[in-house]
């Protein structure tokens, strides 16, 4: 009896404790519960509006073992859709997220799923989109329960921005989408709001999409889970550019289509801005006005020079070095202290534009100082003796041209470190040839360009191929100015092939006129460089032998084996030399054939493009 007393005592002393430390922690325990890094609960994930009572009871009823239904249902799923069994997917899904509705993957895959795997396996463009909407519909859902996820915003974005405008079909599911303004009811007769009610192009829907993805990745102070910060950043200003290119495909131009494409230089402009993480305490922007950019590169070119004076005195002073080579150390090392001055005057605040360590940028700061200091150091130019004269005094010159080239390696190397990141992650997403695209687009000349050879294509579609090629020549005259303004823009591959596509159809259409072609080709340098390699029969035997011939050189000797190589590659050259100037002799020939004594009219159809 005793003992039972002693253990009821004991129960109840816990119980009062356990009592007291609940009440202690309470107010911990609701400043946990509604800080937005802890989503322990429902409540916290989403609005209680949006809570589904079917799914919290599912939750609660199966507890630990939601996670093995929810597997059970995700393989019927994918035996549904393997049979074909389309309308069946659909319950089984939402099954799924009743059971897991903050499992992100679900809301992405079973998104993906209905919008790209179920969609193409119908032919008519209508039934593409209807199963398109589907996915969208989806996983906007999946944002409404999953407010804090940045992911599912950008998958949402991506699936206006690739599925409806980047797919074969792309034309008429981008004008099906424009045109889905009213209300639909369903098969089960239920009244759904229209999937576009503004109108808007699919291009500005991911584009606000997008942003909000990014503005959610701000607030949770999160980086991307799937990609790095830099291409999941960079989707705004695409989706703007895209828009951009979309609008003078439809045929529109002048004013609009300007503040379109400035639009997006801005967008690239912002993305550039930002501050990217490089390590745990670096950050690095993706872009720096000339003025930041010429101090930084020229602390770069002073370390390098420095390294070559060393390089070169520690081959030896004064008579142990020759003449031309001692006044090229002479020559560096007075560069050196005519630059650095100029460069230190002209860097302005490195803890706004170098590599940031911790928050005050004390190791970029210190290393501008020691340069500083260093110089300082340092006799006047016009008292110095010669850095390669020998003795005691040329060693103490060189003792502080030493100091000096050790605080230039440092700061150099910072900067350099700068670039590099700085490269590194502008070219990732091309984000150098996109600015300037922008920009270049945004000029008047260039979209009057761009009108030129969209007309020039709807008249040679019209059949009227002499308006077509006045209309392309007036075009290529336009282009061939902005590109001398925008040498990156011509050297890239993307505009190079669009331009080859252009010069093409306007060959193409001279032909059908029997006009020769131009001695002066517009861009033929580019057209030379991306033109198809010519082959005939002879060529295709020759590398037939030649692939044969090559897997039986392995037992020669290596001397042999090489003499063998060029005589086989040179026969080579010899025959594609021969192609080439048939092909350019059938052209020619073609060119000088004589006019047909009436010319083409409409009822002539023209060769379709």
């Amino acid at each position: 009896m005793r003992s039972t007393f002693i253990r009821k005592v004991a129960y109840m002393v816990v119980a009062l404790v356990l009592f007291a430390a609940m009440l202690a922690l309470r107010p911990k325990i609701e400043e946990i519960r509604h800080d937005p890094r802890y989503r322990l609960a429902e409540e916290t994930l989403a609005t209680p509006q949006d809570v589904d009572m079917t799914g919290a009871t599912a939750i609660l009823v199966l507890g630990g073992l939601r996670g093995i239904a929810a597997d059970i249902l995700w393989n019927q799923a994918n035996e549904l859709q393997k049979k074909q069994q389309f309308t069946e997917i659909e319950p089984v899904v939402e099954s799924i997220i009743k059971l897991q509705p903050h499992f992100i993957r679900v809301w992405t895959f079973q998104g993906w799923n209905l919008a790209y795997n179920i969609s193409v396996e119908w032919d008519a463009v209508e039934d593409k989109y209807y199963w398109i909407k589907r996915g969208i519909r989806f996983i906007r859902r999946g944002t409404e329960v999953n407010r804090h996820s940045p992911e599912l915003r950008w998958d949402t974005g991506w699936t206006y921005f690739h599925k409806i405008g980047k797919s074969d079909e792309a034309a008429l599911l981008r004008k099906m989408y424009r045109e889905d303004v009213e209300p639909e009811l369903d098969a089960q007769g239920n009244r759904h709001e229209a999937f576009n009610p503004e109108g808007e192009d699919n291009f500005m829907t991911a584009k606000s999409w997008f942003s909000d993805a990014v503005r959610t990745l701000d607030q949770e102070h999160a980086r991307p889970k799937r990609m790095s910060d830099v291409p999941f950043r960079s989707y705004p200003a695409h989706a703007q550019t895209d828009y951009s290119i979309a609008r003078e495909e439809d045929g529109q131009f002048g004013e609009v289509v300007q503040r379109d494409w400035l639009d997006a230089y801005l967008d690239w402009q912002r993305f550039a801005d930002y501050e990217y993480l490089v390590f745990e305490t670096k950050k690095v922007k993706l872009d720096y006005p000339p003025e930041i950019l010429q101090p930084m590169i020229a602390a770069i070119a002073m370390r390098d020079r420095m390294q070559a004076v060393e390089a070169a005195l520690a081959k030896g002073t004064d008579a142990a070095q020759p003449e031309e080579q001692r006044e090229q150390i002479e020559r560096d090392w007075r560069s050196v202290r005519e630059e650095t001055p100029v460069m230190l005057r002209d860097f302005g605040d490195p803890a706004v534009y170098m590599l940031r360590v911790n928050e005050d940028d004390t190791a970029a700061r210190e290393a501008r100082e020691a340069v500083r200091t260093a110089l300082a150091k340092l006799p006047s130019p016009t008292a110095a003796a010669p850095l390669t004269q020998s003795g005691p005094e040329g060693d103490a010159l060189r003792q502080l041209a030493a100091e000096l080239a050790a605080a230039l390696q440092k700061l150099g190397s910072m900067c350099h470190e700068e670039l590099y990141w700085m490269d590194r992650y502008a070219n990732m997403v091309n984000y150098p040839y996109w600015r300037e695209r922008s920009q270049a687009e945004a000029e008047m000349e260039t979209i009057e360009a761009r009108m030129h050879f969209y007309n020039a294509e709807q008249r040679y579609r019209q059949g009227d191929p002499e308006t077509a090629r006045q209309e392309y020549e007036d075009g290529l005259a336009l282009w061939e100015k902005v590109l001398d303004r925008h040498e990156r823009i011509r050297d890239d591959d993307l505009t190079q092939e669009d331009t080859v596509k252009i010069v093409h159809q306007y060959l193409k259409v001279l032909e059908q006129l029997d006009e020769p072609r131009p001695e002066t080709l517009p861009f033929e340098d580019i057209v030379r460089k991306l033109a198809p390699p010519v082959y005939n029969d002879e060529m295709m035997q020759v590398m037939s032998e030649m692939q044969q011939a090559f897997q039986k050189l392995q037992d020669l000797p290596p001397e042999e084996q090489e003499k063998k190589k060029q005589e086989m590659m040179g026969r080579y050259e010899e025959l594609r030399q021969k192609a080439e100037q048939e092909a350019v002799g059938r052209a020619a020939t073609r060119a000088a054939r004589p006019k047909e004594s009436s010319e083409k009219t409409a009822d002539t159809p023209p060769e379709k493009p």
